[in-house]
Parts: structure tokens; C-alpha cells; sequence
């Protein structure tokens, strides 16, 4: 019965149904709270809500029943990244990465948490373990190129700069971190061209 309701309630939210699907997989759960699965879903729906604290409560909760469920341990890290609550978000990513500690999505979101709490070091530490494990090279480099240009380190920005032209032709996001990079090497007219 729990299955079968969970995959109800994922229906419903691939529908846009979304009450709909809340009470399809808080139904589940309650039918069989070991189906960790329902709980990521249902914390989906959530947020697609737009209830940021009962989303974090149901993934808690599917922590709790399993201590090391990466998708819970992830999902709760990146909800507190993007709520700026960055000492939770580590502490999250932290147990995630303990379970699944060369997964590429989990590494570059610890970056991003570790450059938001002004640690550069780490991040730049992670950012070169990441590379050296062969995890997507781009996102990392533009991780590593914000850096840089936030402490206005313009050598090793350009350098960073010329490994992501490297990796194929340059994505609108790359452009524009181009473009500022040029302003803050006091390059404007080249700067203007790129924009």
C-alpha cells in the first residue's frame, strides 16, 4: 500500500497536483515509514509550496530513520545553503559526504557552502581534490573563478579563465564572469565588446 501511494503522490506531483500529492505521500509514509524515497518527494512538494521549514522537517525526519540517506542528507544541505543558513548547510553536506564522499554534486555544493562562510581555503581545497577526482571540470573552475575575483586575485583569475575556455565553447554565465573579470583588470573597452 505505501508503494503504491508514493508513486500516487509522485504522479500527482509531476501533475502539478500538489496537495494532491502531499496527502498521497504523508499517507505513504505513514503506511511505511521505511520508504525513504516518499519523504524526498513529499519534501518537493514543500517547497514547490513554498513551506521551507515543513520541507527541512521531512527530510529530518527521513534522517532520522536513516542516519546516511545521501538524497536526504544532500536535499536538507542545499535548503540551507539557499536559505543562507550556512552552519547547518555544512553540517549536512558534512554527514552527506561522509556517506558518498566522491560525489561530484555533494563536493561542489560543499564549495559553494565553504565560499559563502569566507572559508577560501577549504574551498579551494575542495575545488582541486574535485578536479583531481576527475568530477565535472566547469563547475568547479567557475567556483574557483569567483574566488579569485572576489579577492581580486586577477593573475589567477585569468589563469582559471583560460582552464574553462579550455573545456569548449563558453556558456552565457562564462561570458559575463569574462566580462567582469576584463572591468576588474581594468580592461573596460574589451570588457563592453564581451557584453
Amino acid at each position: 500500500h505505501g508503494r503504491y501511494t508514493a508513486g500516487l503522490g509522485a504522479i500527482y506531483l509531476a501533475q502539478g497536483k500538489r496537495f494532491r500529492a502531499m496527502t498521497a505521500l504523508s499517507q505513504a509514509i505513514r503506511a511505511d515509514p521505511d520508504l525513504l524515497s516518499s519523504y524526498i518527494v513529499l519534501a518537493q512538494a514543500q517547497l514547490q509550496l513554498g513551506d521551507r521549514p515543513a520541507a527541512a522537517e521531512t527530510l529530518k525526519a527521513a534522517v532520522l530513520r536513516e542516519p546516511r540517506y545521501f538524497p536526504a542528507l544532500y536535499a536538507l544541505a542545499l535548503l540551507r545553503y539557499d536559505a543562507a543558513a550556512f552552519s547547518e548547510a555544512e553540517a549536512a553536506i558534512a554527514r552527506a559526504r561522509n556517506v558518498r564522499p566522491t560525489d561530484a554534486q555533494a563536493r561542489l555544493l560543499h564549495v559553494r557552502i565553504a565560499a559563502a562562510q569566507g572559508r577560501s581555503a577549504l574551498a579551494e581545497s575542495l575545488i582541486d581534490d574535485g578536479l583531481a577526482a576527475g568530477d565535472p571540470p566547469r563547475p568547479l573552475l567557475r567556483e574557483q573563478l569567483d574566488l579569485f575575483m572576489g579577492r581580486e586575485d586577477w593573475a589567477r583569475a585569468e589563469a582559471t579563465m583560460t582552464r574553462i575556455h579550455a573545456q569548449g565553447a563558453p556558456s552565457l554565465d562564462d561570458l559575463l564572469a569574462e566580462a567582469r573579470l576584463l572591468q576588474g583588470t581594468g580592461r573596460m573597452a574589451q570588457a563592453d565588446a564581451t557584453q
